[in-house]
Parts: structure tokens; C-alpha cells; sequence
């Protein structure tokens, strides 16, 4: 009888031990699986936003290219030439020369669309009313 008990502890401690090895090993894949999971999610957050900080640096560059391109022409056309025709060619080398804008158009003190480029005449002698532009005309 002694040795059945025996035998049956034996067996008893042989499958507990290996039902702890089991354990353990499903304890680490589980550990390691959500330890990877984070990492790679952390990875992928932080590539990311090193994207979009390049690409939102890259755009303000090229909108304060523009901007720089828009206030140098205004200034130019501002600046002493009523002739229409030759502020239409200069909106329209500036079109060309920059590639940067599709359309341009010259307003008045009054709000009104005095110059346009080629591809958007149907605007010409019509009031800007949207409340930027307006904003805009109030600020000069």
C-alpha cells in the first residue's frame, strides 16, 4: 500500500511540476505578446508624429513662401500702378513664375475684384463678402 501512495505522489509531483512549466510558459508568450504589442505601438506613435511634425513644417515653409510671394506682388501692384492691364500681367507672371497659387485676383479698397487672372474672370467687378476678406479690407 506504501508503495501505491508513493507512486501516486510521484506521479502527483510530476504533474504538478509540469503543469507549472505549462503555466509559466503560457504566463511568458502572454507577457511577451503585450510587451511587444506596447512596444510597437509606442514605436509606431512616436514614427508618426515625426511625420507630422516634418510634413506641418513643411507646409508653414511653403505657406510662408507664398505669403512672402503675395505680399512682395501686392506691394509691387499696390504701389502706384492703376493701369489694369499691367496689373493683370503682373498677377499673371506671378502665376507663372511661382506655379504656387492657381488663381489670383487684385481687390480694392472697397472690396471690389478689380484684376483677376485668366481662369477666374466671371469674379471681376463683384464684392468680396466673405468675413475673412472683410476682416482683411478693415485691417488696411
Amino acid at each position: 500500500m506504501a508503495y501505491l501512495v508513493r507512486s501516486n505522489l510521484q506521479q502527483l509531483i510530476i504533474v504538478l511540476a509540469f503543469l507549472s512549466a505549462v503555466v509559466s510558459m503560457f504566463n511568458l508568450f502572454f507577457v511577451g505578446y503585450h510587451v511587444q504589442k506596447k512596444a510597437l505601438l509606442q514605436n509606431s506613435l512616436e514614427i508618426h508624429e515625426a511625420y507630422a511634425t516634418k510634413l506641418a513644417d513643411s507646409a508653414n515653409l511653403f505657406l510662408d513662401r507664398a505669403r512672402s510671394e503675395l505680399n512682395y506682388s501686392a506691394d509691387k501692384i499696390g504701389n502706384g500702378w492703376s493701369d489694369l492691364d499691367t496689373q493683370k500681367t503682373d498677377l499673371e507672371n506671378l502665376k507663372q513664375r511661382h506655379r504656387t497659387f492657381d488663381s489670383l485676383l487684385v481687390v480694392n479698397a472697397s472690396g471690389e475684384v478689380t484684376v483677376t487672372s485668366n481662369n477666374i474672370d466671371i469674379l471681376k467687378n463683384q464684392y468680396v463678402d466673405s468675413i475673412e476678406a472683410l476682416q482683411a479690407l478693415q485691417s488696411k
